[in-house]
C-alpha cells in the first residue's frame, strides 16, 4: 500500500468480470466446521481500487488511483512454498512496478510474509520518519488467516524495541503486533454474495513511555478467491506538549480480477 500517514514516530495494499465489493451491516461468527482454501492458484492478477480515507473515515477521491497485483512464480521463499506477486501502480498515472510480496496457503490458513506488512504499514511518514526506517520485520513469515480460530482471540506475531531521532532528539519506540479475526460479513462479487472472513492486524506504539497509540489494518479475504479489500483505519495520537496528530487512512477494494485460461483437453 502506497503512500502517506504518519508523524512522529510514524510508523505504521471472472475472467475479465467487475467486482463491486460492499458490506452488509451484518457480522457473524466463524463456520469452524467448513474447510477452506484461501487463495485460488487460478487468479492470476487481481486489480485494486486504492485511495487515502479522511479523519471521518471516507475516502478523498483525488487521492483514487489503480493497482494491480500480478501472480510471478511459485517459489520457496523463507522455508515455505508461496506464491510471489508484483505490484504496478499507476499512482502517478502509468503503471509502473512497486513492490514484490509473497503469500502462502494452507488448508484454512493463510500465511502472508513480512513484505505484505511492510506493504501494509512501512510507507506511512510524515515529519521526515516513516516506519520503513524503525521497522524490522525481517524475512519471516506470519500467521495471517485461521479459519478455525475463535473470534476476538489475539495472537501476538512481533514485538520489537527501536530508536530514532526525531527534531534531533532520541526516542524509543516499543513496537507490538497481534492478528485476530472478526467474524464475516457479506460482499457482493458479480453481483453474487460472498462470505468474507476479516482478519485483523493491530500494531500498538508505545513512544518513550509517554504516548501509546495503535495503528489497525483490516483485511477481508474470501475462500477460494483471496484478499477483497485491505484497509488501514485513520487515526490520531497525542503527544505531551506537541499536540494531537490525525492520520489518513488507506483503503485498496478489489475492482476486476483475472483467471489463467484453461485448454481444452
Amino acid at each position: 500500500m502506497k503512500r502517506q500517514l504518519l508523524t512522529l514516530t510514524a510508523l505504521l495494499g471472472l475472467s475479465l468480470m467487475l467486482f463491486s465489493c460492499s458490506d452488509d451491516d451484518k457480522t457473524t461468527g466463524p463456520d469452524v466446521e467448513k474447510d477452506v482454501v484461501y487463495i485460488n492458484n487460478n487468479v492470476n492478477t487481481y486489480v485494486y481500487d486504492e485511495y487515502d480515507l479522511d479523519s471521518d473515515g471516507k475516502p478523498i477521491a483525488e487521492t483514487t488511483h489503480k493497482d494491480s497485483l500480478n501472480f510471478e512464480q511459485e517459489v520457496n521463499k523463507d522455508g515455505k512454498s508461496a506464491r510471489e506477486y508484483k505490484t504496478f501502480t499507476n499512482e502517478s498515472g502509468s503503471y509502473e512496478e512497486a513492490e514484490t510480496t509473497y503469500y502462502s496457503s494452507e488448508k484454512n490458513k493463510l500465511y502472508i510474509h513480512s513484505s505484505v506488512l511492510l506493504s501494509t504499514f512501512g510507507s506511512l511518514q510524515a515529519e521526515g520518519i516513516s516506519l520503513g526506517d524503525i521497522l524490522t520485520f525481517g524475512n519471516e513469515w506470519f500467521l495471517l488467516a485461521d479459519a478455525k480460530a475463535a473470534a476476538g482471540v489475539k495472537k501476538t506475531i512481533y514485538t520489537d524495541e527501536v530508536t530514532t531521532d526525531f527534531n534531533e532528539v532520541n526516542v524509543t519506540a516499543d513496537i507490538k503486533a497481534e492478528t485476530f479475526r472478526d467474524g464475516t460479513k457479506s460482499v457482493m462479487v458479480n453481483n453474487e454474495s460472498k462470505e468474507a472472513h476479516i482478519y485483523k492486524v493491530n500494531v500498538n506504539v508505545s513512544v518513550n513511555s509517554i504516548a501509546s497509540f495503535d495503528i489497525l489494518a483490516e483485511f477481508y479475504v474470501v475462500p477460494e478467491l483471496g484478499i477483497v479489500k485491505r484497509k488501514v483505519i485513520p487515526f490520531s495520537f497525542t503527544i505531551p506538549f506537541a499536540g494531537t496528530t490525525s492520520v489518513n487512512g488507506i483503503e485498496q477494494v478489489l475492482v476486476n480480477y483475472y483467471m489463467t485460461v484453461q485448454a481444452d483437453s
